[in-house]
């Protein structure tokens, strides 16, 4: 995890989506349930440091980018050229047998992380993953970048990412004030194999907000969140 400093809260932005996806032709699209920022009026000379915080890093890929920088996943194929591997323990993670690997950057300042991951007995499926950026490596306005994603197995069999938690401590100058950026996003009630008419995805856009999503009261909010918010 980030090792954070104290800090006061400026602002948080929440969404309530179904998210759809279709593999071949691979397709996508949100459709935003509700929509709103609390805090910070004028967030965007905040958002235009933290633009890549709202993309998906899928660790399946072999490279993903972060921050205009092409990492190298720890799960890559290629991924022993990068990293070296340490098997810690087995422990059983939400009654799962997992393997415990440390993972640690082979050479320094390549693009890659440290961290640790809980791989699934069986089926090698990836449970759980805590990666940071090495110190030696250089991001533009990014002090330390911290990944945390956990994956579970739906009835179908099949292993779906479930939580995604990123944090980034940004320097905007050296030795000033900076900022964290958090972003978590939860993932649940997946159906699988049913797949969307043709014309769902041609026709419209991408990304559909529903007409009363900016405009849903504390009671949709307290009812649709997927983890209660803490006080900060």
């Amino acid at each position: 995890n980030a090792k954070e400093k104290p800090y006061l809260p400026l602002f948080i932005s929440e969404t309530m989506s179904d998210y759809y996806y279709q593999k071949s032709p691979r397709h996508k699209k949100e459709v935003i349930k509700g929509s709103r920022i609390s805090g910070l009026k004028n967030e965007e000379s905040v958002t235009q440091f933290m633009g890549d915080m709202y993309q998906n890093v899928n660790l399946y890929d072999n490279n993903f980018e972060v921050f205009a920088k092409t990492f190298v996943s720890p799960i890559s194929e290629h991924g022993i050229m990068f990293y070296r591997y340490y098997l810690i323990d087995s422990v059983f993670i939400d009654g799962v047998r997992c393997y415990h690997i440390q993972f640690k950057q082979k050479r320094k300042q390549e693009c890659v992380f440290n961290g640790n991951m809980w791989i699934a007995d069986t089926s090698f499926a990836l449970k759980r993953i805590e990666m940071s950026l090495p110190d030696d490596v250089n991001l533009n306005y990014v002090n330390t970048l911290s990944f945390i994603q956990e994956y579970d197995r739906t009835p179908a069999g099949r292993w779906m990412l479930v939580k995604d938690r990123i944090i980034v401590d940004f320097a905007i100058r050296e030795k000033k004030t900076g900022f964290y950026g958090r972003k978590t996003t939860s993932y649940k009630k997946f159906v699988l194999n049913q797949p969307r008419p043709d014309d769902f995805w041609t026709f419209g856009e991408n990304l559909v907000v529903e007409k009363d999503a900016t405009n849903r009261n504390e009671e949709y909010w307290k009812n649709s969140r997927h983890d209660s918010l803490s006080k900060n």
